[in-house]
């Protein structure tokens, strides 16, 4: 067991508050304090307060051309590294819908919603273009578009099992990293929303179940 303070002090001390030393330290610490409180204070009473400070070396905003310009660098660079491209997200993403589509647990849920694939398709591509190489293509909110879904843990494991399953098979090793890293981001994020939605907060590493 840890000492008390009167333990510290020794055999037969009655004060167990702070020492001599220390109070004074406390003191000091104190009209420091004020001293430094009485100078803000000053500052503040001379003047309105400063709303905005000047950053000579801060870069301009940029155009909607330049930074269309450094995006596409970025792209660029990220599909050297990864030997990702546009041809290859098609590919995934047709392959991977092929899965869901013929599984018996998530094809359902797709079929009650989804009559017309080709926009579907069309969509996601554009979505795991910028997921994985950060074109900026997709403008949609795919959180909304899940929260009512009938779904929990169980299907977002599934939705991972099928991903992981399709990139192995069609892609580099690095490239599949690439992508399932962001698939598992992906679900985790998506199963939190759902779990919100149904009114469950989940803690550090729990997940979402549904009733029944």
């Amino acid at each position: 067991m840890g000492a008390s303070i009167g333990d510290r002090a020794g055999p037969g001390a009655s004060n167990i508050g702070p020492s001599r030393p220390r109070r004074k330290r406390a003191a000091l610490m104190q009209r420091n304090g004020r001293r430094r409180a009485g100078r803000l204070s000053a500052l503040c009473d001379q003047g309105p307060p400063v709303t905005s400070l000047p950053f000579p070396d801060a870069e301009p905003r940029l155009s909607r051309e330049d930074a269309e310009a450094r995006r596409a660098e970025a792209s660029a660079r990220i599909s050297a590294a990864t030997g990702i491209n546009e041809a290859l997200i098609s590919d995934l993403v047709e392959s991977f819908y092929d899965r869901v589509r013929a599984d018996p647990l998530l094809g359902p849920i797709f079929a009650a919603r989804i009559e017309d694939w080709g926009p579907h398709l069309a969509q996601m591509k554009r979505f795991w273009s910028s997921v994985a190489l950060a074109t900026g293509v997709y403008d949609g909110r795919p959180m909304p578009k899940h929260m009512r879904l009938p779904i929990d843990a169980h299907h977002f494991d599934r939705w991972l099992a099928l991903f992981e399953e399709t990139a192995q098979a069609i892609c580099t090793p690095l490239a599949a990293r690439h992508f399932v890293t962001r698939a598992r981001n992906i679900a985790e994020s998506l199963e939190l929303g759902v779990a919100n939605h149904n009114g469950v907060m989940l803690g550090v590493g729990e997940r979402y179940r549904r009733e029944g």
